[in-house]
């Protein structure tokens, strides 16, 4: 589960939710950043995202688990 929010700076955050330790996001295929989970929080906030361009191609990964969405408009 995730959700997607523009920023006041254009940007966007991501939130993932996952019982997972890490997640990793991936930005039009390019490692973006990876979070380790805070005290066995399942929520994982990666903010300013850059959107050069739509559509905007997003994946996460956590242990075996992936999830991925194209962002056509914001």
């Amino acid at each position: 589960l995730s959700t997607l929010h523009r920023q006041k700076n254009g940007l966007v955050s991501l939130t993932i939710y996952s019982n997972q330790k890490k997640v990793v996001l991936y930005v039009e295929g390019v490692l973006f950043l990876f979070q380790s989970a805070a005290s066995g929080d399942p929520e994982f906030i990666f903010e300013d995202i850059p959107v050069a361009k739509l559509p905007l191609h997003l994946a996460a990964e956590a242990g075996n688990l992936s999830i991925s969405l194209t962002v056509t408009k914001l």
